[in-house]
């Protein structure tokens, strides 16, 4: 079974720095599918697990709980 989760409206940190805009962070089985700008206009399947991250650090590859 393929799980499908979208952390939505989140500040990306990685490697090249932090993110200035909210960003949706795609992952699919498992693994990072995309990062894109948040946009009301962003729609994702029912299928998809959704977290809204408003306001909160995204950090892919680590998992910080404040």
């Amino acid at each position: 079974m393929v799980e499908s989760v979208v952390i939505r409206n989140g500040i990306v940190v990685n490697a090249t720095g932090v993110s200035t805009e909210q960003q949706d962070v795609v992952i699919v089985d498992g693994k990072i599918s995309k990062i894109v700008p948040s946009s009301p206009s962003n729609s994702y399947e029912e299928s998809f697990n959704v977290i809204d991250a408003d306001g909160k650090l995204i950090i892919p590859g680590k998992i910080i709980f404040c």
